[in-house]
């Protein structure tokens, strides 16, 4: 089977077909032909990592010019039996096509189209009948690639991209550690900004246990206070006194990294909820948090590298959210909507959750407009919310 592709400038209009059912070939027709082969060099490879071998061939094609359109075409489905995908392209190729069908009605050729919305690829038969005939999904990492763009890892450069092991242990510490946070998201910044100090003036021993002699402690006093009984008692983090100081002792590697990060948590908590929502909300997803991207921009001769905190990935409508426990600046908008144009495209959704985030002024209202124009999505209520409530709340994202 050979399916024949309109070259269109959204890379997921050109291989959903693909995604949804292995084809011997692709044709894809356009007018740039250095442009398609670079683009079905990059669909190759992922097409390839996900155990579809496929052939792929570009025809250029004057996009103006009906009849070498009709040509082309003509070509294409005299030798194979053929799918048409007719989601991507210019309205003229579309044209063509129904010419081509006119003139001849018992070629052996299938009209499919995808519907982006909702995931799925539809075939039209000739009375009209639209009926779905597979559903396209992806992963983060590939709906990353098939943009030009990919993952760093933290295995290839320090402060990348973490993967976080989910126990139910990890999940319960989560929960403990965002009621604390969500209560006083500001004294929580202050607290976790204390901590930092005392790892900082201490010299770890090991990924869970970090003493402090009061010689390197200049002016820090001996931990004390309701967020370091509230540690203690929740088994997160004990500080044991020495001789010559005292002892910083984690729960956990990860426990440590969480609190080592004023906004951690919140972009844990969310991340984790995502997670939740695909079982309880039956909105089966992929998640990722604190992911390092790294991609071509044809403005700059250098690589071009963003995080983002929490990207959430539904078949192939994609959210990238923008956790802030603090203040939030206008900058952070513009590196959002830059992020979601380049790698969501027309699907992408950008959301900004912001704990701290005022409801009234001149600074709020201007933001807040700006957000609309951009359609950046603000969620400003999540500290109203215990853990296990957010899967419920964040399953919103997909269904407004």
């Amino acid at each position: 089977m050979t399916y024949i592709e309109f070259f269109d400038q959204d890379p997921l209009l050109n291989v959903a077909a693909c995604l949804a059912k292995t084809p011997a070939r692709v044709v894809f027709i356009g007018s740039d032909r250095k442009k398609m082969e670079a683009h079905a060099l990059r669909y190759g490879k992922l097409l390839a990592d996900r155990g579809q071998e496929i052939e792929f061939v570009t025809k250029s094609v004057n996009q103006n010019d009906l009849s070498a359109l009709v040509d082309a075409l003509t070509d294409i489905i005299a030798t194979d039996e053929c799918v048409v995908d007719l989601t991507g392209g210019s309205e003229m190729a579309i044209l063509a096509m129904g010419m081509l069908l006119e003139r001849n009605p018992k070629a052996k050729v299938h009209l499919r189209r995808f519907l982006p919305g909702r995931s799925i690829i539809q075939e039209i038969t000739t009375t009209g009948e639209k009926n779905t005939v597979g559903k396209v999904s992806l992963s983060i990492p590939e709906a990353i690639a098939l943009r030009g763009g990919r993952i760093v890892y933290a295995e290839e450069k320090d402060d990348a991209t973490y993967t976080w092991e989910v126990t139910p242990e990890f999940e319960a510490q989560v929960a403990d550690l965002w009621d604390y946070c969500r209560r006083d998201p500001s004294n929580w910044n202050r607290r976790v900004g204390e901590l930092k100090r005392y790892e900082a003036a201490g010299l770890p021993v090991s990924p869970t246990v970090t003493p402090v002699f009061w010689e390197d402690a200049n002016d820090l006093e001996f931990p004390r206070g309701a967020f370091w009984d509230f540690l203690s008692g929740a088994g997160l983090l004990r500080v044991e006194k020495t001789e010559k100081g005292f002892t910083l002792h984690y729960a956990s590697p990860q426990v440590k990294k969480a609190l080592l990060q004023e906004g951690q948590v919140l972009e844990l908590v969310v991340y984790l909820a995502l997670l939740k929502a695909g079982v309880e909300e039956e909105l089966p997803v992929d998640v990722m948090t604190g992911v390092s991207l790294l991609w071509d921009d044809d403005n700059d001769p250098e690589e071009t590298e963003n995080e983002v905190d929490v990207i959430a990935l539904r078949g192939t409508v994609p959210v990238f959210i923008s956790c802030k426990n603090g203040r939030v600046e206008p900058e952070e908008l513009y590196k959002l909507s830059t992020v979601t144009e380049r790698f969501g495209g027309e699907l992408g959704r950008a959301v900004l959750i912001a704990n701290q985030l005022p409801e009234e002024g001149r600074f709020a209202q201007s933001f807040r407009a700006r957000a609309e124009d951009m359609n950046i999505r603000i969620l400003d209520d999540l500290e109203e919310y215990a853990a296990s409530e957010l899967p419920h709340r964040l399953a919103s994202l997909w269904r407004s």
